[in-house]
């Protein structure tokens, strides 16, 4: 597997927001989103086995794990290693950019899938068959940078019926838009989606390798 860092760190987003984890960020994407904040993990990195990473995560004192990248779905090993993990007591979260068959994630594993809005500049890249495989307990995130995106994704979320599979996150690509100009436009939508700012950038600001 190819590692770009493991760290501890504050969950910043989603359902899980505000909980201390270990974070796997592997190395190497197959996209090249406008908004990335993880740039450092897109090439580069370092050879390592499940194992040690596994050891890694059980020298923390939270059995929280939240793997992500980069595209962590690249890595053939990933669900062998959500395998021993599981195994290990171990709450496991699988960030994903969407666009990779996630059949071979084993059950138990929470799933939180992109769906790239045209402001991402991978609009149309997704794996939707995907959404066949998420559960109430996964989530869907739409990162808007735009009103043109949001309404963009509102269509896509009332069109696949996504509130009814799942939690929907709609999250802010500040500063391409303002957190209050979103929230705002979910409520004047109406829309059953989760408000999803990005607690790591409150607490760290832009410096975000290792975050």
């Amino acid at each position: 597997m190819t590692l770009s860092e493991i760290y501890r760190s504050i969950q910043g987003e989603g359902r899980h927001a505000g909980l201390p984890m270990t974070f796997v960020r592997f190395a190497g994407c197959n996209l090249n989103c406008t908004y990335c904040d993880s740039r450092h993990a897109r090439s580069g990195g370092i050879p390592v086995t499940p194992a040690k990473i596994l050891d890694a995560c059980l020298a923390s004192p939270w059995r929280r794990v939240q793997l992500t990248g980069g595209e962590p779905m690249l890595q053939p090993e990933v669900p062998a290693l959500c395998t021993m993990l599981i195994d290990a007591k171990f709450a496991v979260i699988l960030e994903t950019n969407g666009t990779v068959d996630l059949r071979p994630i084993p059950a138990g594993v929470v799933k939180v899938m992109d769906i790239k809005t045209p402001g991402s500049g991978a609009v149309g890249e997704d794996y939707l068959q995907n959404i066949g495989l998420l559960r109430p307990d996964d989530d869907v995130k739409f990162v808007i940078t735009s009103r043109t995106d949001f309404d963009w994704a509102a269509e896509r979320t009332q069109a696949l019926g996504l509130p009814a599979i799942c939690t929907v996150l709609y999250s802010p690509a500040v500063p391409l838009v303002v957190p209050a100009d979103l929230a705002a436009w979910i409520l004047e939508s109406g829309l059953d989606v989760r408000f999803n700012p990005h607690l790591h950038r409150y607490i760290w600001k832009d410096d975000l390798k290792g975050r």
